[in-house]
């Protein structure tokens, strides 16, 4: 509650002080640094519980209304991964939640993303074109985690750095709540013809 309750008044500020105009956001240094503090906050709020950031409607955008949301289950190769991110074919809208639940060989050893945006802003003078951070991830710690967060996005899985690789690198993960995106992959034509009409703003060429 009380973390609801200073964003609400983050809120209240940056929008006393014009926080976004045409050239962008943040363009007040004092700006920057509540829009920092904010994100901060967005991390531990619920994901159902979260303050619309309206700039999510621009970028990455608005997923449409006709986006069916479901279960799905993927069997990942961890020697698949080096040092990048897994696409999952996944997609999730802004401040919708879902979960992810993992085998017992998952658990602490792979974490959750949403968004494909990692670089950030914050070492560059404002105002900004998007948000200075986009993504967010989640550690599976427990049999079980939700995710979300106010952007939404394409969903990856990577390695948690101090993971224990053992002889067993087969992990199975089933996401919860979570529709498909537009996807090319040269290798199977067959998965383009199947998403390229589902209504999310972005896609992949893999």
């Amino acid at each position: 509650d009380e973390f609801i309750e200073i964003a609400k008044y983050a809120w209240i500020y940056l929008k006393r002080t014009n926080y976004s105009t045409k050239e962008g956001v943040f363009s007040d240094l004092k700006q920057g640094i509540v829009s920092v503090i904010l994100q901060d906050i967005y991390e531990r709020i619920p994901v159902d519980k979260l303050p619309k950031i309206p700039e999510a409607s621009f970028f990455p955008g608005e997923t449409g209304s006709s986006v069916e949301f479901q279960k799905f289950e993927i069997d990942l190769d961890l020697d698949s991964f080096g040092d990048s991110w897994i696409s999952t074919g996944l997609w999730i809208p802004s401040s919708k939640s879902g979960t992810v639940s993992g085998d017992s060989n998952s658990i602490g050893k792979v974490m959750v993303q949403i968004g494909s945006h990692s670089d950030s802003l914050l070492t560059k003078k404002g105002p900004w074109k998007r948000w200075p951070k986009l993504f967010s991830l989640f550690k599976l710690k427990n049999n079980s985690v939700v995710v979300g967060s106010p952007f939404g996005g394409i969903i990856y899985v990577t390695l948690n750095e101090n993971a224990q690789i053992c002889e067993n690198k087969n992990v199975s993960l089933v996401f919860d709540g979570f529709s498909r995106y537009p996807r090319a992959v040269v290798c199977d034509p067959s998965i383009w013809e199947e998403t390229k009409d589902i209504d999310v703003p972005w896609g992949e060429l893999d």
